[in-house]
């Protein structure tokens, strides 16, 4: 952390002419910051040039693949390339060689090795690959890598499965149900969204103000990132796929049957009475989510299941909703809960019922 001149004055690191790839002996005190152990203003020992530097920019290659030039410099016996196991995507086409020209000012030019390589076809999200490429003479060996970036299809994933990709440029499109803001976002870009796996942090959203809400069903693409090791979509653009209105019990029920059109219900979870229950009113809260949601205001609704979340089409997980959603089976729904969801309306043999998709609950004591 800062390296002195040779006159031991700071802030002129240029002077020294260190390249990447040299290797270099320095000396400073050691001192420790946010766990990270470092050198501060370092004298430089000694230097040994590099053998080897490449003289191009780190290629970016189109999702389609195809051949790209690498150009290195070197003065050691020759250039050898290396590619690790994990990008076999990439693969070395052919090296070409060009001599140095002599001069009065340099006797001894490098020679330059042109490189051709070829990127495989990417069918899936973004990707960097690395090679190294070094040069030697006697017992001097230098090596240098040379990062490949690769541009993906964007990836349609759940909410899980991005939570666990690592932070990139890689594009990613996840659809859910919006279920609350993040309030440390003063901006109030920021928010939660769940599907059948999970939720995830959608931070600073453009388009979220614009367009949507807490209980729309909707579409975000952008990258992988993380804050102080939590995951989160960052960059990302905000689509709504359903815009869903909040209702009071009653009103749904005053709602044209339309398996298309979704609202936004809560209430308390109660076992159906004698009577309910005479009149196919079912309870279950192992399987499918059969049971009566109950408002503040006493209107009784009858729920004829209820999706684990968006995006699935099995109607036997409710009773994973603890485990799926929180990690913990203790928190699976349970009677006298309060729950929220977005459901359609629709009847069977006169009796109103509806079919609701998950976005959360709570107990009575929270």
């Amino acid at each position: 952390y800062g390296t002195l001149d040779a006159k031991g004055a700071e802030k002129n690191f240029s002077s020294l002419g260190i390249e990447l790839g040299d290797e270099i002996t320095v000396e400073g005190p050691r001192s420790t910051y946010n766990g990270t152990v470092e050198l501060v203003n370092v004298t430089v020992l000694k230097i040994t040039k590099s053998l080897i530097k490449v003289v191009t920019e780190n290629p970016t290659i189109g999702k389609d693949g195809g051949e790209f030039v690498v150009k290195a410099a070197y003065k050691g016996n020759g250039a050898m390339v290396s590619i690790p196991e994990e990008y076999d995507w990439i693969n070395m086409v052919k090296m070409e060689y060009k001599a140095g020209v002599p001069t009065k000012i340099e006797t001894n030019p490098c020679d330059t090795a042109v490189i051709t390589f070829k990127a495989d076809a990417n069918t899936a999200g973004a990707r960097t690959g690395m090679v190294t490429i070094s040069s030697a003479s006697g017992k001097n060996n230098s090596a240098v890598n040379v990062t490949v970036n690769q541009a993906g299809s964007i990836q349609e994933i759940s909410c899980a499965d991005f939570n666990a990709q690592a932070d990139g440029d890689a594009l990613y499109k996840v659809t859910g149900i919006v279920t609350e803001l993040y309030t440390s976002d003063k901006q109030g870009k920021s928010f939660y969204i769940r599907d059948y796996t999970g939720k995830m942090l959608v931070y600073r959203a453009e388009g979220f103000l614009d367009v949507a809400k807490v209980g729309d069903v909707v579409t975000i693409t952008g990258k992988h990132g993380s804050y102080k090791g939590n995951p989160q979509m960052t960059s990302g653009t905000c689509e709504v796929e359903k815009s869903i209105t909040a209702v009071s019990l009653q009103e749904f029920m005053e709602k044209p049957d339309d398996t298309k059109t979704f609202f936004l219900i809560s209430g308390k979870i109660c076992q159906p009475t004698e009577e309910e229950a005479a009149n196919n009113m079912k309870w279950d809260l192992t399987t499918y989510g059969n049971f009566v949601l109950e408002d503040a205001e006493g209107t009784r609704l009858y729920i004829y299941g209820v999706y684990i979340g968006w995006g699935t089409t099995d109607k036997k997980q409710f009773g994973k909703i603890g485990e799926v959603h929180y990690g913990d089976e203790t928190k699976n729904v349970k009677e006298g809960d309060n729950i929220t969801m977005i459901a359609y309306k629709t009847s069977y043999k006169g009796l109103i019922e509806g079919v609701g998709y998950y976005m959360s609950h709570r107990s009575p004591e929270e």
